[in-house]
Formats: C-alpha cells, sequence, structure tokens
C-alpha cells in the first residue's frame, strides 16, 4: 500500500512538472500569436491601403490561436473525467501537437506507425493524450535531442499499445534517463482510473489502454 501511494504522489507530482513546462510553452505561443495580430493591426492604422494585404494574416494568426488554445484546453484534468470510445491515431496526433510546444522537447520530429488493424480505445480522451504526451517526453529525452521518436500504434481485441521509441541520428536507439521512470508513474496516475497502465522502454515508454470492446464485456462482466 505504501509503494502504492508513494508510486501515486510521484506520478501527480511528474505530471504537474511536465504541464508547467507545456503550458509554459504553449504562453509563449499565444504571446507570439498577438504580437503578431498587434503588429497588423499598428499596420492597418498606420498605413490603411493595407487592410486588403492584412486580412489574410489576421485569418490565418486566428486559425494558429485557435489552435493553441484547442491544445491548451486539453491541459486542465478534470476530476470527474469518464471514459469514452476513443481513436488511438487522433488522441496521438493531439498529444504531437501538444508535445511540439514543450520549450525543451518540441523540436524532436515525431514519426508515427499504426501496426495493424486498430479497435478504439475506451478513456477519457484528454487523459490519454495527457498519457501519450508523458512517454513521447521520455523518447525524446533518449535521444538528447539528437533523433527522432518512433511511435508505433497497434491493438489486440483487448488492449491499444502506443509505444514511444528514441532513435539517433545514427538509427540506433537511444537511452531513456531517470526521469522515464517517473514518465511511467505519472501514466499510471492517469490511468489508473480507466484501468490503464504506463510501462518502460529502452529508449522511451509504452502506454497500454483497454479496447472499446474489452471494456464492454468487463462491464457486463
Amino acid at each position: 500500500m505504501e509503494a502504492s501511494v508513494s508510486g501515486e504522489q510521484t506520478g501527480a507530482a511528474r505530471w504537474l512538472s511536465v504541464h508547467d513546462d507545456l503550458l509554459r510553452g504553449l504562453t509563449h505561443a499565444l504571446s507570439n500569436r498577438v504580437g503578431t495580430l498587434s503588429a497588423v493591426a499598428y499596420m492597418v492604422e498606420m498605413q490603411p491601403a493595407t487592410v486588403g494585404a492584412s486580412v489574410a494574416t489576421l485569418r490565418a494568426e486566428a486559425e494558429r490561436l485557435e489552435a493553441v488554445l484547442q491544445l491548451m484546453r486539453l491541459l486542465p484534468r478534470k476530476a470527474d473525467a469518464t471514459a469514452e470510445p476513443v481513436i488511438p491515431t487522433d488522441t496521438t496526433t493531439q498529444a504531437v501537437a501538444l508535445q511540439s510546444y514543450h520549450p525543451n522537447l518540441g523540436d524532436v520530429a515525431v514519426v508515427v506507425t499504426l501496426d495493424g488493424d486498430l479497435q478504439p480505445a475506451y478513456a477519457d480522451p484528454a487523459v490519454l493524450v495527457m498519457a501519450v504526451t508523458l512517454i513521447l517526453g521520455a523518447a525524446q529525452r533518449a535521444v538528447r535531442g539528437a533523433g527522432r521518436v518512433d511511435v508505433t500504434i497497434s491493438s489486440s481485441t483487448e488492449v491499444v499499445r502506443i509505444r514511444a521509441c528514441g532513435v539517433g541520428v545514427d538509427g540506433t536507439p537511444g537511452h531513456a534517463d531517470a526521469d522515464s521512470a517517473r514518465d511511467v508513474d505519472a501514466v499510471n496516475w492517469l490511468l489508473a482510473p480507466f484501468d490503464g497502465s504506463g510501462a518502460p522502454d529502452a529508449a522511451g515508454a509504452v502506454v497500454s489502454i483497454p479496447t472499446l470492446q474489452a471494456a464492454r464485456r468487463a462491464r457486463h462482466g
């Protein structure tokens, strides 16, 4: 019991640390977007003839601003989060987009591969995005910023697995650092209410979550 409580505390603390890093990156992106909008507004005010050319810039910036806001809405963790069918590729796409704003790791490329036909997962979508973001960070740190992350999504009738593995520039797997164990603790803390879990990997980590089919069988006992 004590070990379980310790793991939960470590996991919660780890997620808060990663959460703060992501929030810092997103607020920096928001600041850039607002700065651009202010600059365009000033240009229009000083040179009214540029209104036509500025409309396209304003529209593009508004779309970028909306994209950042959508990602920011994923960060608050809801105490009453409930499970629903989730398409694992959609979740992974959102996690990759969110992680791209990490101030220290966002430049490490991510390549996503599907391994066979995929079953829908069953979890809270935002929580699963958080969990995948954590393993992306573990894999990115495994290559020390020089390489890429290979994400493989696979499933059986029981479990959807999302594996993130850091690959160096020479094609060899990276090496997970000490914080990766804390990332796994955080994944376990986040996914425990949905019967999901995390596991360490030599160059990253793995998220496992029940399929919709398995969750339905469990509910009907």
